[in-house]
C-alpha cells in the first residue's frame, strides 16, 4: 500500500533494478537540463503537457502510463 512503503521496500540488493533507476534518473536530469539550456519549457508546456489534441493525449497516455 502506498501509505505503508518504507525504505526497506527499495530493492538495493538487485543490481539490474538499481542500475536501471540510476540511468533513468540521469537521463531525466540530462533532458531537463537540455530543455533549460534550449529554452524549450514553454514549448513543452504548450505543445504537449496542456494540449487537448487527442493524438498527443494518446501519446502521453501511452508513454507515461504504460502500467
Amino acid at each position: 500500500m502506498p501509505g505503508k512503503l518504507t525504505l526497506a521496500a527499495i530493492p538495493f540488493d538487485q543490481p539490474i533494478i538499481m542500475v536501471t533507476c540510476v540511468v533513468l534518473l540521469i537521463g531525466i536530469r540530462v533532458r531537463a537540463r537540455a530543455s533549460d539550456l534550449l529554452g524549450r519549457w514553454k514549448w513543452l508546456w504548450v505543445e504537449w503537457l496542456s494540449t487537448v489534441d487527442h493524438k498527443r493525449v494518446g501519446v502521453k497516455m501511452y508513454v507515461l502510463l504504460p502500467w
